[in-house]
């Protein structure tokens, strides 16, 4: 006999993983959440089915943490971005992790990547030397134009932003 809202394991089901996927969509669409980020959802488990040989029709029981650890360590070979790998990560771990609530396979922990992300390097030595702040006693002159190097360099890596 089953009891709502018992803390019985729930029951491992048979579902493919393209099975499981649709049901997720499903779910996420539900919940209202924005069509990209279910997008986003769907090309990180392509990404991941792709990298690992993994076809749609095989079992979602069969995804483990090994799995996983293999997938984070060839994203580690093919992106640079710390946060592109992440992106993937994380879009991943919020499907796996929803098959794991749902009884659908066993649960493990999946950690996002840590470490610093590369720093944009925007202006040249010469241009680092020119945006060297003037001393204290300059001249109205030295204070003008390093006020407009200033600008006109900021407006640049905010056209580059965009």
């Amino acid at each position: 006999m089953h009891i709502w809202g018992s803390n019985m394991k729930k029951k491992l089901q048979n579902l493919t993983i393209e099975q499981a996927k649709n049901l997720f969509i499903q779910n996420q669409l539900s919940k209202g959440i924005s069509d990209k980020t279910i997008k986003n959802a769907e090309d990180s488990i392509a990404k991941f089915l792709l990298v690992l040989h993994i076809f749609p029709s095989e079992q979602i029981d069969r995804v483990k943490y090994i799995t996983v650890q293999d997938f984070i360590m060839k994203l580690q070979l093919n992106y640079q971005s710390i946060s592109t790998k992440n992106l993937y990560l994380s879009h991943l771990r919020v499907f796996l992790y929803w098959c794991m609530d749902q009884g659908y396979m066993e649960q493990f922990k999946i950690r996002l990547l840590k470490g610093q992300s590369r720093a944009i390097k925007f202006f040249t030595e010469e241009v680092n030397k020119l945006l060297v702040q003037p001393k204290r006693d300059c001249s109205f002159y030295e204070d003008r134009t390093y006020t407009i190097i200033i600008a006109v360099s900021l407006w640049n890596v905010f056209s580059l932003i965009k």
